[in-house]
């Protein structure tokens, strides 16, 4: 094994994957650490139901925003043939206005529906052939600290327990919204900004191949009790559909909300319309809390830096995490790249004032939308209005998707929303 290189990443989901890649790409000896075994093994779900299908087949929402990214790092969705979506169906109760995507300055005309295993192995293999070297079946337990900088980390290979150091110049910590790496390194997510807490499954669904993403705004649960969730249904065109329910940590009486019973319930509803079976699921997932609008301090240290879900890079506004994880290890990667050419490890430092040049309106908007919909008369009030309003629903949908430029938008409504923003307090 390499004893030292320029940047080690722990972590190989897609902000890992991509931030090695443009290292790499650039001309920086990369190591990527994967805990999942190489080529030919499939990871399997702890929760597998239905006919066992594996976690890496559950499928997922690929956002016009994201598209983009992935298209800038050589991974066209499109010239791929994954499911293409044209737009989002908005519903409450049963009226829906369809809003067909926009291209924005930054974005493409398309979403799209993929497998998660899918995605990764796209990336995985960019990656390589970018000349990033994959460790796979090893995990990063704890790092190389020399004078009180990240030098590296400790390996641990999962078959044989076998514990290996590997020396690197930088350290990108990219291993999810629970980064156990990162919590070695002090990360904690701000408890008093919001989250969400989400739950998905799958199902063989009739209409898998329907051209929209279809997302409906508030529901009644088995107890007559109103609640200010939101549930996206994401075609796959592989015969098969995924149903994401997301909850903000911001609706009343979140304590007594039990996700599992409120998916199985949705899902009911669901299935005369897209055709499939309620209590016959793909795969199903157990829930987890998702940090959001960079809700994870701190962002950097004199020698690392953290991306995508290990950061909070996800959009309060639609849970969206892929887009802005991809953007965030493009800044990351930036930031690397002009450290190790320099000589200049200050230039680290810079990072997380970027990530609030980006962003930091636009996610602050975005946590105040959260706090605002957690009633659920609020949440109601906003999802009828937006029926009755299209042309201003479709403008308000395009920004909250990140369809448009979110940090100079044309829109002299959303340049209005931003500065507005940035004049708030953080929440």
């Amino acid at each position: 094994m390499t004893d030292h290189t320029d940047v080690v990443v722990v972590g190989a989901g897609p902000s890992g994957a991509a931030t090695a890649s443009w290292l790499s790409r650039w001309g920086h000896s990369v190591v990527l650490v994967d805990r999942t075994p190489g080529r030919g093994h499939q990871r399997v779900g702890a929760d597998v139901m239905g006919h066992g299908v594996g976690a890496d087949l559950m499928g997922q929402i690929v956002t016009p925003r994201a598209v983009q990214r992935l298209i800038e790092l050589g991974v066209d969705p499109v010239d791929r043939g994954w499911h293409r979506h044209v737009g989002l169906r908005l519903r409450t109760g049963e009226r829906s206005l369809d809003v067909a995507w926009a291209s924005g300055q930054r974005t493409q005309r398309t979403s799209m529906g993929v497998g998660r295993g899918v995605l990764s192995r796209a990336l995985m293999a960019r990656a390589r052939d970018d000349g990033v070297r994959v460790l796979h079946g090893y995990e990063a337990v704890a790092p190389c600290v020399e004078r009180g900088f990240v030098r590296g980390t400790e390996l641990r290979r999962m078959a044989t327990g076998e514990i290996t150091e590997l020396r690197a110049d930088y350290v990108v910590v990219a291993d999810g919204g629970r980064s156990r790496f990162g919590r070695t390194l002090g990360t904690l997510r701000l408890t008093n900004w919001p989250s969400l807490t989400t739950i998905r499954g799958q199902w063989d669904a009739a209409h898998h191949d329907e051209e929209w993403v279809e997302t409906t705004f508030g529901m009644v649960d088995p107890r007559g009790q109103r609640l200010a969730v939101t549930t996206t249904v994401t075609p796959l065109g592989n015969g098969q559909v995924t149903v994401d329910m997301h909850i903000p940590s911001t609706v009343r009486d979140l304590a007594s909300v039990q996700a599992s019973a409120l998916l199985e319930h949705m899902a009911d509803r669901l299935s005369e319309r897209w055709g499939f079976t309620a209590d016959q699921p793909r795969w199903r997932a157990h829930s987890e809390r998702v940090p959001l609008g960079l809700s994870i301090r701190p962002r950097s240290g004199p020698t690392f830096l953290v991306v995508g879900n290990a950061v909070g890079a996800v959009n309060p506004f639609n849970g969206d995490g892929l887009s802005f994880g991809l953007e965030s290890a493009r800044l990351a990667a930036e930031v690397l790249h002009e450290a190790l050419r320099t000589g200049d490890p200050t230039l680290v430092s810079g990072y997380s004032r970027m990530l609030d040049q980006q962003w930091g309106g636009y996610f602050t908007l975005g946590r105040w939308f959260l706090r605002s919909i957690g009633s659920p008369g609020v949440a109601a009030a906003l999802g009828a209005t937006a029926l009755r309003t299209p042309r201003i629903t479709g403008r308000v949908v395009r920004f909250m998707t990140g369809l448009d430029d979110v940090q100079t938008p044309s829109d002299p409504a959303e340049r209005a929303a931003l500065a507005l923003a940035r004049s708030l307090p953080d929440v």
